[in-house]
């Protein structure tokens, strides 16, 4: 049917429409919606006795609806005389007093402030095709001229499907002379044939008001007729919510109509009148799926845990969405800075917009569960925030995931589901103080800061850190050296974790720090444990500058570092790799490591590295300049820490001789681990567990 424009320029000729509405004859044009779609929004802001401009009105219904429910004051314009003339035909019988005039909107002949109302339906966005300046430039001259026939307290309320250069436009001509701007969104028929067009109809309700100097604008945004309304600070705020509403439409259209896809979608939800996401949503379907399974599930991560490998990866969701056994699984996950009910306050909130995330093949009298890891949504505390030249903004937040246990994190808030450090904490003992007095009264639960809970530590909650930690195991004569003055170097401090860990459990090692950032010193002491002595020292520097110079001054064979570790992040997201930085695996500045790197000591690092050949270059440039090269993959993520050593041996069977006595220190190491630490000879830190999974490569 040749009904469409070939272009969107068409749409603004005269001669354009005179074809149109000739070949289309009798037959009405609704592009926009049935009045049966728009009542609501009409009867809201056009009362019985507004005196009401229709501009372009084409063969719509839509004021012979609104004549028939009694408006009887409505004039109807438009350019096309051939639709004028077939309008009054149509209506001088039944409709006598609705008035039909072929007049430009350009040049209206009415005068100043006669009408209460202007209603535009299509027409702005038929007169405004595209961004160019000569249709920017035409299209002001139609704002001027509803701004002039509109009495002060009028309303210009224009449907329109809410292209970008349309609302940029309109937005630019009525926010500057001061009215109130509303915006409603009109939901799509659910029950219409997926081959119809898929994006939403807006409706623009511009209120004229008196400009008033300095005043901020009214900017309000709702779903619907009678929504919440959501008030915004600036037009590019107002624009960003009608893109991100238009984008959700495409998505959910193409959602509904996939049954099965390897590609993770993720979409944001926010409340009305903010910026911050309230939940992310991925829906996560499966290819392999058995013929009996339910179909669709949602399941709420709790506060606290969407960092784990199971809810934050795409393999870790797979796997999820296979062990609750469901085709499609849409994963939530809660913000920070939200505030959330219960468990069930968060379903009712949820219910209505993930339904419509629903397969196509869904019946509709299907309950839909909804799934947890437990009872509880888990609790999440910001305890400090700041932000500093090289890391950004960043926070200390105290999360209780819902497994009894709470933890404080370390969180950059560029890369905010990954925790950069964490401790356990836990409650201190309410039965005696120091001197063996008793407390008169058990206290209930604070903060850390009012001395309620404390850093446990016996525990070294991140696997992360242990693969470090791994590394002493392999150091040539570890169980001698380490009661002899280990000396480490460490490149990139965080919360100070890693060091504190080592200094607590290896009572004479020596560690040295290197943090580019002197706000993560800060933070790792005030909030993490950290206690700097003659064994631990940090030194606020660029790690390549501090080796470089170490490399420089030719350090004695004593004064050579036992195991140097690199644990720093790669601020240029656009390289591949999330770490290291690029400058610390040259094969230059590698050389410059080795240099002060004992014999028989070891490199350790973190890898991580989603481009494969990128990768392979790496590890091959450090095997060319080290000797042996081992790994530590986890399964769980893209994580690998790498270890390399001056020492070669080329025979498997010296691989295996090594592997084995790394594995036996492993065990002593952790023995040792638990009989130094403060908390009565107990310690988590079993080092023999990850020696099962390391590879030489």
């Amino acid at each position: 049917m040749d009904l469409l424009p070939k272009s969107h320029q068409e749409f603004s000729t005269s001669d354009y429409w005179n074809s149109f509405f000739k070949n289309r004859g009798k037959k009405l044009f609704e592009w926009y919606g049935e009045y049966a779609e728009l009542s609501g929004i009409l009867h809201k802001y056009i009362k019985l006795k507004d005196k009401t401009l229709v501009i372009g009105c084409g063969s719509s219904r839509l004021s012979e609806d609104l004549y028939d429910l009694g408006y009887r004051n409505l004039v109807n314009i438009d350019i096309s005389d051939v639709v004028i003339k077939q309008m009054k035909t149509r209506n001088e019988a039944n409709r006598p007093d609705l008035i039909y005039e072929q007049m430009d909107v350009f040049k209206m002949l009415y005068d100043d402030g006669q009408y209460s109302v202007v209603l535009d339906k299509g027409t702005l966005d038929a007169l405004l095709p595209d961004d160019s300046e000569s249709s920017t430039q035409q299209i002001v001259g139609m704002f001027e001229e509803i701004e002039r026939v509109l009495k002060l307290g009028g309303r210009y309320v224009c449907i329109s499907l809410a292209q970008k250069h349309v609302v940029d436009n309109a937005l630019k001509f009525f926010v500057e002379r001061g009215w109130m701007t509303r915006i409603h969104c009109l939901p799509k028929d659910e029950s219409a044939n997926e081959d119809d067009f898929p994006l939403p109809v807006f409706t623009f309700v511009f209120t004229k008001f008196k400009k008033i100097p300095g005043a901020d604008p009214i900017l309000e945004f709702t779903m619907g007729e009678d929504g919440k309304v959501g008030r915004y600070n600036s037009a590019a705020e107002l624009t960003q919510i009608i893109e991100e509403t238009q984008n959700y439409n495409l998505l959910k259209r193409n959602i509904h109509k996939r049954l099965q896809s390897d590609e993770q979608i993720q979409l944001d939800l926010q409340p009305p009148g903010s910026m911050s996401p309230r939940f992310t949503l991925t829906v996560v379907d499966r290819a392999k799926i058995k013929q009996r399974e339910n179909k669709f599930a949602i399941f709420i991560v709790p506060q606290g845990r969407e960092v784990e490998w199971l809810f934050s990866s795409n393999a870790g969701r797979i796997q999820l969405s296979e062990t609750a056994g469901f085709k499609r699984l849409v994963v939530v996950c809660l913000h920070r800075g939200q505030t959330y009910g219960s468990l069930k306050d968060i379903q009712d909130e949820l219910s209505e917009k993930v339904l419509e995330l629903a397969p196509s093949d869904l019946e509709s009298n299907v309950k839909v569960p909804f799934l947890s890891a437990g009872e509880d949504i888990g609790e999440r505390k910001v305890r400090y925030e700041g932000e500093s030249e090289i890391n950004g903004k960043f926070l200390v937040e105290e999360v209780k995931p819902g497994d009894g246990a709470i933890y404080r994190r370390l969180i950059f808030l560029s890369v905010e589901n990954l925790v950069q450090s964490e401790v356990k904490l836990k409650q201190t003992s309410n039965r005696a103080t120091a001197g063996g007095k008793k407390r008169k009264k058990k206290k209930p639960v604070r903060s850390s800061e009012d001395g309620e809970l404390i850093i446990d530590e016996s525990s070294l909650s991140m696997d992360y850190h242990a693969g470090f930690v791994l590394a002493l195991a392999m150091v040539e004569d570890i169980l001698t050296k380490i009661d002899d003055g280990l000396r480490i170097l460490l490149i990139g401090l965080g919360g100070g974790t890693l060091p504190t860990c080592l200094h607590r459990h290896f009572k004479k090692v020596h560690i040295d720090v290197v943090e580019l950032d002197s706000a993560m010193l800060k933070v790792a002491t005030k909030w993490f444990g950290l206690k700097t002595d003659e064994r631990l020292k940090v030194y606020t520097d660029d790690g390549i500058r501090f080796i470089e110079e170490k490399a420089a001054n030719q350090a004695s064979e004593e004064d050579k570092y036992d195991l140097i570790m690199f644990d720093v992040d790669n601020k240029d997201k656009s390289a591949g790799r999330s770490c290291p930085p690029e400058a610390f695996v040259k094969p230059e500045f590698l050389v410059k490591v080795k240099s002060i790197l004992h014999p028989t000591g070891f490199l350790a690092l973190n890898l991580a590295c989603r481009n494969q050949e990128m990768k392979d270059q790496i590890l091959a440039d450090i095997q060319d300049c080290f000797g042996v090269v081992a790994s530590l993959k986890s399964d769980e993520n893209v994580n690998q820490h790498v270890y390399a050593t001056r020492k070669r041996t080329d025979e498997e069977k010296g691989k295996q001789s090594w592997k084995s006595n790394w594995r036996n220190n492993a065990v002593d190491l952790s023995k040792i681990a638990a009989k130094n630490n403060k908390q009565q000879g107990t310690s988590d830190l079993d080092l023999s567990e990850y020696m099962k999974d390391l590879q030489i490569i």
